[in-house]
């Protein structure tokens, strides 16, 4: 929630680039992914990592809790080495579910949800502590007219 003040779409592209990039050194190294294409993979992972971060946005933001986006990650890593497996023999840049045909269903529902203004944190969840510092045991809340409230 550290970066909600700068607004859900802002959060969820720094979220997934970094994300994404987290994952390069993989994808260059050991072929992670996306073997044999390891430039092309890195630019493919922050568009998958960056479009699933929209979504866990809206989850987190909906829900008020890490709960449902914890959850919807082990979702999409569980169903992901199953499709890998049992479902995808084309090339990784193009197969579902982190090629091409996996990723342009996921960024065009991160885009309708960033487009519709569904990525707003809601009342109560922007907290920032009272003495200004990152840290600390209270937290002033931030409600929807910009007031601040302990």
């Amino acid at each position: 929630m550290r970066l909600a003040p700068l607004g859900g779409v802002r959060a969820a592209l720094i979220t997934g680039v970094i994300w994404g990039l987290w994952h390069a050194p993989l994808i260059v190294l050991a072929g992670y992914n996306y073997p044999g294409h390891p430039w092309l993979g890195i630019l493919m992972i922050v568009v998958f990592t960056t479009s699933l971060s929209f979504i866990f946005a809206w989850l987190r933001f909906r829900s008020g809790s890490v709960w449902p986006s914890t959850l919807a990650h082990a979702a999409v890593n569980g169903q992901a080495g199953f499709a890998t497996i049992l479902l995808s023999h084309a090339d990784s840049l193009i197969a579902a579910p982190i090629g091409i045909i996996g990723v342009l269903p996921m960024l065009a529902f991160g885009i309708w949800l960033a487009a519709t203004g569904r990525l707003k944190p809601g009342p109560g969840q922007l907290r920032r502590p009272v003495d200004g510092s990152e840290r600390g045991p209270t937290a002033s809340v931030i409600d929807q007219s910009g007031a601040t409230n302990q």
